[in-house]
C-alpha cells in the first residue's frame, strides 16, 4: 500500500506541474484579472506541491510517525485542492473562453477556500490522527485515493486547456 501512495504522490505532482506549465505557456495572453487569479492559484499550487513533497519525504523515512505525516500531508493536499477546485475549473473555463466576467469572484473564492482549508486542518488534524491509529489501512487508502483524484483533476483541466489552445492555433 505504501508503494501505491508513493506512486499516487508522484503522479499528482507531475499532473500539477503539467497543468502549471500549460497555463504558463498562455499566461501572456491572459487578461489582467485572469493573471491575478492565476497568481493566487499558483500560491495554492505551491502549497499543495510542498505538501506532496513533504509527504514523499516522510514516506521515505518509513517510521510510523513519518508514514502518518505522509498520509496526513496527502489528505491535506487533496483538501487544499478541493477548496479551490471550483475556482480552478472556473479559471480554466474563463481562460478557454477568453471571458473576463466573474474572475474577481474567482480570486476571492480561491483566497477564502485557502483560508478554509487551513482552518479545517487546524480543527480536524487530531481527529484524523486518531482515526489513523485505529485504521492505518483505511487512512492510507484515503491518501492514495486523494492523490489519484488530484492527478485526475489536474489532467482533466490540462486536457481542456490544450484542446482550447489547439482550437485557437
Amino acid at each position: 500500500m505504501e508503494k501505491d501512495l508513493k506512486k499516487a504522490l508522484d503522479e499528482s505532482k507531475k499532473a500539477m506541474k503539467t497543468l502549471e506549465e500549460s497555463v504558463e505557456s498562455i499566461s501572456e495572453e491572459l487578461s489582467e484579472s485572469a493573471s491575478e487569479v492565476w497568481k493566487e492559484l499558483k500560491k495554492t499550487f505551491s502549497t499543495v506541491g510542498n505538501k506532496i513533497d513533504s509527504a514523499s519525504e516522510s514516506m521515505a523515512q518509513k517510521s510510523d510517525e513519518k508514514v502518518l505525516e505522509a498520509h496526513l500531508g496527502a489528505m491535506e493536499a487533496k483538501e487544499n485542492i478541493e477548496q479551490v477546485k471550483d475556482t480552478i475549473e472556473e479559471f480554466a473555463s474563463k481562460v478557454a473562453d477568453s471571458a473576463q466576467v466573474g474572475l474577481d469572484t474567482a480570486k476571492l473564492k480561491a483566497k477564502l477556500a485557502s483560508m478554509e482549508a487551513e482552518d479545517f486542518w487546524e480543527k480536524n488534524g487530531k481527529d484524523i490522527q486518531k482515526e489513523f491509529e485505529t485504521s492505518k489501512d483505511s487512512v492510507e487508502k484515503l491518501a492514495v485515493d486523494a492523490m489519484n483524484e488530484v492527478s485526475s483533476f489536474f489532467n482533466k483541466i490540462t486536457s481542456k486547456l490544450k484542446k482550447e489552445e489547439e482550437k485557437t492555433n
